[in-house]
């Protein structure tokens, strides 16, 4: 279940198709988190192709525990990575907060 104040993650572009949210703050490897459905066993590993912020601050990482190329994402975002060099490339994200910095 997601909240609205979530950080939304979503498979497809235009905010389509399965979607995973996060809250807190801190660092979480993509390679952790399976996606419901079919195929089974994918995770979301190098699978995101938008993503909606609501009240978050952070970084995507192109590796694994915040490593490689970043892309900063701010409160309030809504962003459409499919025709980018992010698309299907992230395999971390960190979420920030008033009392924790993302590397």
């Amino acid at each position: 279940m997601c909240y609205p104040n979530d950080l939304y993650i979503h498979q497809d572009s235009n905010f389509d198709g399965k979607r995973l949210c996060f809250y807190g703050e801190g660092i979480a490897n993509l390679s952790n988190y399976y996606i419901h459905g079919f195929p089974l066993f994918l995770t979301w590993n190098d699978r995101i192709s938008s993503f909606a912020t609501n009240t978050y601050r952070g970084k995507f990482y192109e590796n694994p525990n915040a490593g490689g190329a970043q892309l900063w994402f701010a409160p309030n975002q809504r962003v459409r990575i499919g025709s980018s060099w992010w698309n299907d490339r992230i395999s971390s994200v960190c979420l920030g907060s008033a009392t924790y910095v993302c590397p």
